[in-house]
């Protein structure tokens, strides 16, 4: 892990340390202005040595450059936005407290300094850790801007009460977790339970066929050896779930036979809110006790997880 969080360091060094001396700051309003043409880096102390260190002192001294009393930069991207980008890139390759903290800080700062710069990071906290299509999605970091919310003197009840439900939302089925159980029909009209799936692991495919991403991931996983080798083993079973109401297309389409394809034909997972399905397509990967082990995540990032213990 120590390896992985050093290689991914030097990335992140080299994109975002400018090296220059103490004499850097700004003489003038001129060279000011120059600077803020784009986000203002973090000089590292020439003694701190260790990748680790520096990692550290970087995320801690990201925003102290910044002005977040300045309004004016929320309109200027190449400056904030960048800046929010880079700070999200860094923050992947720490621990959960580590992030966590650099997280609060960075949001205490805005909601210190002005109340529209606070909202505006609330956004791009949505945009980069919460929005489905976001490639840097993170489940943590959003956890952390919605505990500093929820637990926020300085914020009322009534802004308090969609982030009490997005948090209750994304603390289910976490990894590690035992998945919510649930029943599903098949096209025969027989019925199933997750829990009742035998298998060593069981990729659990919630979707519908009108989706394009849905489609996309249904043939990926038709066509991935490393998957048919499993599902010939009898190590995986997919599980492909539709959970929406209207079966149109669903009842028109057609599954692998290898496959249990089925419906959740009394909407339980809607109603009861069992698993956070606020886009599809919508993958776990659960071991034998039916244990998270991958929560919503891409089917790439699960070819390669099933690829490894293939090794």
């Amino acid at each position: 892990m120590k390896n992985s969080i050093v290689k991914s360091l030097f990335v992140s060094l080299l994109i975002m340390v400018i090296t220059i001396g103490c004499g850097g700051r700004a003489g003038n309003k001129e060279e000011k202005k120059r600077v803020l043409t784009s986000f203002p880096k973090v000089v590292l102390p020439s003694v701190l040595t260790s990748p680790i260190d520096q990692l550290e002192y970087l995320a801690d001294h990201y925003w102290d450059n910044y002005d977040f009393a300045d309004t004016a930069l929320i309109h200027n991207p190449d400056v904030t936005e960048q800046g929010f980008s880079d700070f999200v890139g860094l923050i992947s390759n720490m621990n959960g407290d580590l992030a966590d903290n650099a997280i609060t800080k960075m949001l205490s700062k805005a909601h210190v300094a002005d109340s529209v710069m606070f909202d505006h990071f609330l956004e791009l906290s949505d945009k980069y850790f919460y929005d489905p299509n976001s490639p840097l999605r993170s489940e943590d970091n959003y956890m952390s801007v919605l505990n500093y919310i929820i637990s926020s003197p300085a914020i009322g009840d009534i802004d308090k009460v969609r982030p009490i439900h997005i948090l209750d939302m994304l603390k289910k089925n976490r990894p590690g977790d035992i998945a919510g159980d649930f029943e599903y029909k098949l096209k025969s009209g027989k019925e199933g339970t997750l829990m009742g799936v035998k298998s060593d692991y069981t990729l659990l495919f919630f979707n519908n066929p009108d989706c394009g991403e849905c489609a996309r991931v249904k043939s990926y996983i038709v066509g991935s050896d490393v998957i048919s080798k499993l599902e010939d083993k009898k190590e995986l079973k997919v599980l492909a779930i539709c959970p929406d109401e209207d079966l149109t297309a669903w009842t028109n389409d057609s599954y692998p036979s290898s496959w249990i394809s089925g419906y959740d034909s009394t909407q339980y997972l809607t109603n009861n809110k069992v698993y956070d399905l606020r886009a599809i397509p919508s993958l776990y990967l659960l071991d034998n006790d039916k244990r998270v082990i991958l929560k919503d995540a891409n089917i790439e990032q699960i070819e390669r997880w099933l690829g490894s213990i293939e090794q």
